[in-house]
């Protein structure tokens, strides 16, 4: 609570405040950051902006990259195509590994196939999967001008199921797709 109160006095009265607190330590926002705690709040920003559907350029925003001047005035934040780019990258892989994680701990599983067009109107065959906690979006496959067929689909469903129970066909508690003449063929 003391925090908040502090935070929102700087924020909204620019009040100026002592980098040394009432115990002689130096407040964590006033000193240099390691390299390490940078790359911590450039994934945290980045993760803000990813979750809440933003545009990359809230990083670069002047009142965002204000009120983190307030908090650290070391502290730089990441431009757009750093969280467009590696940030990004990174991101994904740190949460398909914690969505596999999740999966994995399973004892059963609900897979959830669909096909439609992206925003390209191109086709994609979509994977969710359903557990006792949760639905994921597993994966988007880009089919291309592959022939949508029940055998390729069939093909396909098969390809992404053994990804992802690990070809134990005991995990799968249902599997259900859209009403598609194609997928209702399968």
């Amino acid at each position: 609570m003391k925090f908040t109160m502090l935070f929102i006095s700087m924020l909204i009265k620019r009040v100026s405040v002592s980098p040394v607190n009432s115990m002689g330590r130096t407040h964590k926002w006033f000193r240099t950051l390691r390299p390490s705690e940078k790359e911590t709040l450039d994934r945290r920003i980045a993760m803000m902006i990813y979750m809440q559907s933003r545009p990359f350029r809230l990083a670069e925003d002047p009142y965002f990259r204000d009120i983190l001047n307030e908090l650290n005035e070391d502290y730089t934040p990441p431009s757009r195509h750093d969280i467009a780019g590696k940030i990004l990258e990174d991101s994904y892989l740190m949460v398909k590994n914690q969505v596999d994680h999740e999966i994995a701990k399973e004892q059963y599983i609900n897979v959830i196939m669909d096909e439609s067009t992206n925003i390209q109107f191109n086709w994609i065959m979509n994977v969710s999967v359903s557990t006792d906690k949760s639905v994921f979006h597993w994966k988007s496959r880009d089919i291309g001008a592959e022939e949508m067929t029940a055998e390729m689909c069939a093909k396909l469903i098969i390809e992404k199921l053994r990804i992802i129970i690990k070809n134990d066909l005991l995990k799968i508690n249902s599997m259900s797709t859209d009403t598609c003449a194609t997928m209702r063929k399968i």
